[in-house]
């Protein structure tokens, strides 16, 4: 049986909201300092194989969460101040 429109744009908002959602921790992980690789989706237990998902689905669910570690951890960067410069205090 093909999908109707209404069930192909119902599956399409759903996996917006958990592209977002996934984005979201991966954000947080970035604030919290988490250092790579950290992504979950790595994990065995969240591996095609385990969870019976498509590669292409798995590497969409993957590719959301880096994405909001990498945007979080580009805004943490540009908004660090610059390390300070070294001081001679021995010299005038």
């Amino acid at each position: 049986m093909a999908e109707s429109n209404k069930q192909r744009t119902k599956r399409n908002h759903r996996r917006g909201r958990e592209a977002a959602e996934l984005a979201r921790q991966g954000a947080k992980s970035a604030v919290r300092g988490d250092s790579p690789p950290v992504n979950p989706m790595d994990h065995d237990e969240n591996s095609p194989p385990a969870t019976g998902e498509s590669v292409d689905e798995w590497k969409s669910r993957r590719d959301a969460w880096q994405a909001g570690y990498d945007q979080q951890s580009k805004v943490i960067q540009s908004t660090q101040p610059p390390p300070p410069v070294g001081r001679d205090d021995d010299h005038d």
